[in-house]
């Protein structure tokens, strides 16, 4: 019996996820807050 391993139980892919989510939330907060991703923001994160 071959056993497959689990495409999102690689560390690749919780980097991915992670990256992904990431970007989610910047686009949401981009968004939804005025001046979020101005430029003095992101030095301030």
């Amino acid at each position: 019996m071959v056993l497959r391993q689990n495409l999102f139980a690689t560390t690749n892919a919780r980097v991915v996820g992670a990256f992904c989510v990431a970007a989610l939330l910047h686009l949401t907060g981009t968004v939804l807050i005025p001046g979020y991703s101005a430029p003095f923001a992101i030095r301030a994160m």
